[in-house]
């Protein structure tokens, strides 16, 4: 599967808002599960793997978070991506205290294991990419985005 074939525009969430991170993943997650990419384990399975394995990464401007869970809790491989309205809260991989203030979240459902390192390693080369995250931090819509990503992916 192409990575672009991942990238769907009733999954690119604009300007969300939420308390906390597990609010954020609830959300991003009841998303998913209402398109029937993901069952209805997905959210608590998502939750539990970043309490164990922290998904903030700082990106080049702006810090990310990339939470994921395992392909037994997916239905069909897809990304959801959420621009932030305000900075959420995660925890740094690698790093559990260093806190990472997110802005954008891409919530990988991946049902193929083999996409997750090509995925992995796209989405590093655009952590790395400042006018790439502003870019995609300022689409006006779900198409916008989808867009900026096909390019960058």
């Amino acid at each position: 599967m192409n990575t672009l074939e991942l990238l769907h525009p009733e999954l690119m969430l604009l300007n969300l808002e939420a308390e906390d991170s597990d609010q954020l993943l609830d959300t991003m997650a009841s998303h998913l599960l209402a398109q029937g990419i993901v069952k209805d384990t997905f959210a608590e399975a998502i939750k539990t793997r970043e309490r164990e394995f922290a998904t903030g990464l700082p990106g080049a401007n702006m810090g990310v978070a990339l939470p994921h869970a395992d392909a037994q809790h997916v239905n069909r491989s897809a990304i959801a991506v959420a621009t932030l309205k305000h900075p959420v809260t995660f925890r740094m991989m690698g790093l559990h205290e260093e806190p990472i203030q997110a802005e954008i979240v891409f919530m990988l459902a991946l049902a193929e294991g083999h996409l997750h390192m090509e995925l992995l390693s796209n989405l590093m080369g655009i952590l790395q990419n400042e006018d790439a995250l502003t870019r995609i931090k300022q689409a006006e819509t779900p198409q916008k985005l989808v867009s900026i990503l096909s390019e960058l992916l």
